[in-house]
């Protein structure tokens, strides 16, 4: 009843918790249990929820929560203790969308709760994107140390298997992501992300890039949804949203899909990057509006390789290679 709907319990009750999340899991819902408040923005940054339950405490604990969770791109729904009449009208006030009495409540009643709210959530995709991004945006500017341990976490592990290929690379500094994810056995995309003119605000806008890159691999996956294969429509959508969150340096992009002879690519102010991608177009974040355009070039027997410098003297080396198959 609940096929590909994401659900974030936050409650410190590890009892209750884990009875909503045995429950939802058997309606066929994806269910992420915490119950640590402090790893709620990450959770939502990389689990992107539809719906998020928060348990508040009969003191109010936890109401602080509700100012941050009722602006994103989900149901913020409270769960809040009996007699609780101050806190709920509080809640509300805060963002969220529904509150539940969690004393005797029936699990049965979340299905028709977690439903009626979604439906209640915005239809346009691109509006809640541009949602999420402000809202993170707001809180990595003012949490520099949460913003460089996520960044720290998003590096790939060289050396291992992405689909039909043995992924490795090379990086020195810390202002180049490189990303990588094998959509199917077709598709495998590859980004580099070049932060060295962002200065101060290089984390945040990593944090922010790793995770709209995420959810348009995961739609793919999950949804069906076509943009990630098509390099010349997803980087201008990305380009839109750095525009939107008032970055005032450009971003060096490349990003590429890898088929089974052709790789599909758009360099966006990439530079210092080797033939024959070396092609450069515009860098995310200058122009509304802008093209890209992407070229199409054949996909080399010994597979993929990368090599990029950029003004800052950071460097990577790139591979993709390819698996001999029996």
């Amino acid at each position: 009843m609940l096929d590909s709907v994401r659900v974030l319990v936050i409650d410190s009750d590890n009892v209750f918790g884990r009875q909503l999340e045995t429950f939802l899991s058997r309606q066929s819902a994806s269910v992420l249990l915490i119950t640590d408040g402090y790893q709620v923005d990450n959770a939502c940054i990389h689990f992107h929820p539809d719906v998020v339950f928060a348990a508040i405490g009969a003191n109010g604990d936890g109401l602080d929560m509700l100012i941050r969770l009722g602006q994103g791109p989900w149901a913020c729904i409270a769960l809040v203790p009996y007699g609780s009449m101050d806190i709920i009208r509080q809640a509300l006030r805060l963002g969220a969308s529904d509150c539940i009495i969690k004393t005797g409540c029936e699990f049965n009643s979340f299905i028709d709760i977690i439903l009626s709210n979604i439906q209640q959530q915005p239809l346009i995709e691109e509006d809640c994107q541009r949602a999420e991004l402000r809202q993170h945006f707001e809180f990595l500017r003012e949490n520099d140390i949460a913003a460089s341990q996520l960044m720290a976490q998003m590096l790939p592990d060289s050396g291992t298997l992405v689909g039909n290929y043995l992924y490795i690379y090379q990086l020195t500094g810390k202002t180049i992501l490189p990303m990588v994810s094998a959509l199917d056995d077709e598709h495998i995309a590859v980004a580099v992300i070049d932060f060295g003119l962002l200065g101060r605000e290089i984390s945040i806008a990593a944090v922010i890039l790793h995770s709209l890159l995420q959810e348009a691999w995961r739609s793919y996956t999950q949804d069906g949804d076509s943009l990630s294969i098509d390099p010349e429509q997803l980087v201008a959508q990305l380009n839109q949203m750095i525009i939107d969150a008032g970055l005032k340096f450009p971003i060096g992009m490349f990003y590429g899909i890898l088929g089974q002879q052709t790789v599909h690519v758009v360099n966006a102010g990439l530079l210092n990057i080797g033939e024959p991608f070396n092609d450069v177009g515009i860098g995310l974040g200058v122009l509304t509006g802008a093209g890209y355009s992407q070229r199409i070039l054949p996909l080399e027997p010994q597979g993929l390789y990368l090599s990029f410098s950029n003004p800052t003297g950071d460097r990577l080396s790139l591979k993709l290679l390819p698996l001999m198959v029996p």
